[in-house]
């Protein structure tokens, strides 16, 4: 019994011994790989290449530099830097890093910045115009530009002009009844209150035209004797003598500031073309606008007269940027600055 139970364990071991073998097919050589036992795969390396190349990204992105914003200074430029007794100077502004509207001061007088087509796709620009007087002192003046925290100043000259001289008379019924203490205050409410206004939007384009087609009678700036009077007054605008009733068609677009009748100047109306460059329209017969309306240029405004200080049917006609007039045949013939970028 012994016997039968050592033969019989010999036989399990020797079966079992070969089950752990590696099976041989018939006619194949005894070459083999050795498939290693499931337990003994580890992941532990895969794992650690990952979590090395997040740690390096890190590291990578840590010691990349943050962008540097580049600040670009405002292009500022002048039309001109000299100009005479009478004409205007235009400043254009061309901003990248600077936001919001700039502002500029002289001594020359109010001018006020428009926005205008920047020549970058990102930028912005500005233009203003600032008036040169008829009776400015000829010398240096400083046009100050302040744009965000950017600053720049510059030297203008203004020259001379030659102005004519001018000796009328009229009756003293019409000075007594458009001049003295309310014909000024009722000047000063209705008209002198417009000076200082400004629309932030520039309505005009190209040229101004001349409103009508007439004899000058009395010119631009000149010096204006009355009455025998040994003081001399400036003339503000242009005179055109033209038969009463004459439609009188707006200069370029814009919007009627005021429509009404004035005790000095009749019946008067201003257009605001922008930054306070205004056209005047003085001592018609009929106003044929309202307060408010826009304008195109060649809408009929009124019709000539000679309401007012007037000694006859004429139309007065002054160009205004704030409170000093200038030259209207400079807008006429295109020799004003302003038109220095209307190309």
């Amino acid at each position: 019994m012994k016997n039968y139970l050592a033969i019989l364990l010999a036989l399990t071991l020797t079966v079992s011994l070969g089950a752990c073998g590696s099976k041989q097919t018939p006619g194949e050589s005894e070459v083999y790989e050795e498939t290693p036992r499931q337990e003994e795969i580890s992941f532990v390396p895969v794992v650690s290449a990952v979590a090395e190349t997040k740690e390096n990204a890190e590291v990578v992105e840590e010691s990349r530099p943050e962008p540097v914003e580049i600040y670009w200074e405002p292009e500022i430029t002048l039309s001109t830097d000299n100009a005479i007794q009478g004409d205007a100077i235009a400043v254009r502004i061309e901003m990248n890093s600077e936001k919001g509207m700039p502002e500029i001061e002289t001594g020359l007088g109010e001018a006020f910045f428009l926005p205008a087509e920047s020549e970058s796709a990102d930028g912005e620009a500005y233009v203003a115009y600032v008036p040169v007087w008829y009776a400015q002192e000829p010398g240096d003046y400083t046009v100050d530009v302040t744009a965000g925290e950017y600053k720049e100043s510059f030297t203008v000259s203004i020259g001379p002009a030659e102005f004519t001289e001018q000796h009328m008379t009229i009756s003293s019924s019409t000075v007594a009844s458009t001049t003295g203490d309310d014909a000024n205050a009722d000047y000063a409410e209705k008209v002198k209150s417009q000076f200082h206004t400004h629309d932030d939007e520039k309505y005009w384009e190209g040229l101004f035209i001349q409103p009508v087609d007439a004899r000058v009678s009395t010119e631009f700036g000149l010096y204006r004797y009355t009455n025998g009077s040994t003081t001399a007054k400036r003339h503000t605008g242009i005179d055109l003598a033209a038969a009463a009733g004459t439609p009188v068609p707006a200069s370029n677009r814009g919007r009627i500031v005021f429509a009404g009748e004035v005790i000095m100047t009749g019946n008067t109306v201003i257009i605001e073309h922008g930054g306070g460059l205004k056209t005047y329209y003085l001592h018609m017969s009929e106003i044929d606008c309202e307060v408010g309306q826009m304008v195109e240029q060649g809408d009929i405004i009124g019709l000539v007269g000679s309401t007012g200080y007037s000694t006859g049917a004429h139309l007065h006609f002054e160009v205004r940027i704030g409170e000093y007039a200038i030259n209207p045949w400079r807008l006429f013939d295109g020799t004003s600055t302003i038109y220095q970028w209307e190309e």
